[in-house]
């Protein structure tokens, strides 16, 4: 319900720090929490669950190995206030495995877009799923831009290109 894609916006105000006003791709589009906002937007309980951006299946089966890269702008609160995940699944989405989340008491203060590399090679299958996740877990957290995202690859290889 918070995620978007859009084009980039810068956000304000973000404690930790805020969103872009331009994407890495230089297509002027990105995926995004609030994008242009900031994540939290209810003051008096913020709470919710893990709100995903899924990818539709891809057939990763043939490839030797298998790297899920992304560009990532993130700023986040630290668990347990803020909850951020990357999740694969080898069954077209009947069962999700984290193979990311961010760190707890450590809050992440990207100011640039940064190059991610996760090795997923144990998931391929012929209906490989990825999705990443957005939790706000306790009513203390703070205003924060949250996930951007942008140049989405699965390769065989962990080149950023």
């Amino acid at each position: 319900t918070e995620w978007q894609i859009g084009k980039a916006k810068a956000s304000f105000g973000g404690v930790d720090g805020n969103d872009p006003s331009f994407d890495k791709s230089g297509e002027g589009m990105v995926a995004g929490v609030a994008i242009g906002g900031l994540a939290q937007v209810d003051p008096f309980d913020p709470t919710h669950p893990l709100y995903y951006l899924t990818s539709p299946s891809f057939n990763a089966d043939f490839a030797g190995a298998a790297y899920l890269t992304f560009y990532r702008w993130l700023n986040s609160d630290y668990q347990p206030y803020m909850q951020d995940t990357v999740e694969v699944s080898a069954d077209d989405g009947a069962s999700w495995t984290i193979v990311w989340q961010n760190p707890p008491d450590i809050p992440i203060n990207d100011d640039a877009w940064t190059f991610q590399s996760i090795d997923i090679s144990n998931f391929k299958s012929a209906t490989t799923r990825v999705r990443w996740g957005f939790a706000i877990n306790s009513t203390g957290v703070y205003d924060e831009a949250s996930w951007n995202i942008d140049k989405v690859k699965v390769q065989n290889a962990p080149c950023p290109m």
